[in-house]
């Protein structure tokens, strides 16, 4: 049953050590850099994999560039988001708030259009393009965001095991 404030009781502010709800309780929110790690890395294996298997050089540079198409964009994205951030650090909150949201809509606008360009412009640049290995690769690698989020939580557990227990 919700019990409705009067006006005697007042809101109490949260100190700067309680709100955890985005950090976790070891206070550190998932890095920006880790989900593009991870695709690097799936990118790195995926294409490893492609040359020990012995598939056609087609195939390995069409999963090159599939990869390509999701991890240079996210950097650039990444990169764009921590320079606004370095430029909204010096005004003030309100104005801080309403472009940061521009920010992320703007970043994400240029990741986009930079993905497809890289996919549509991989036809003119690539012979014999793997269509089928292109798409793969873009889905699998934007899907690693899931991987970095999944390891992040497991070392959240970790880290909530060992300062409870000790070990």
């Amino acid at each position: 049953m919700v019990r409705s404030c009067t006006h005697t009781e007042m809101l109490k502010p949260e100190s700067t050590e309680q709100p955890t709800g985005f950090t976790g309780s070891t206070g550190r929110p998932l890095s920006l850099w880790m989900p593009l790690g991870m695709q690097v890395l799936v990118s790195v294996l995926m294409l490893a994999g492609a040359v020990l298997a012995g598939w056609s050089r087609s195939v390995q540079v069409s999963l090159f560039w599939g990869a390509a198409a999701c991890v240079v964009p996210s950097l650039l994205c990444l990169l764009g988001y921590l320079g606004t951030g370095q430029m909204l650090k010096r005004m003030p909150q309100a104005v801080r708030a309403r472009l940061g949201l521009l920010s992320v809509v703007f970043w994400e606008s240029v990741k986009l259009l930079l993905s497809v360009v890289f996919l549509l412009g991989t036809h003119f640049l690539v012979k014999q393009l793997n269509w089928m290995a292109l798409l793969v690769a873009f889905i699998v690698v934007v899907k690693t965001f899931w991987l970095a989020a999944l390891v992040d939580h497991l070392r959240r557990q970790r880290v909530q095991r060992v300062l409870k227990t000790g070990i």
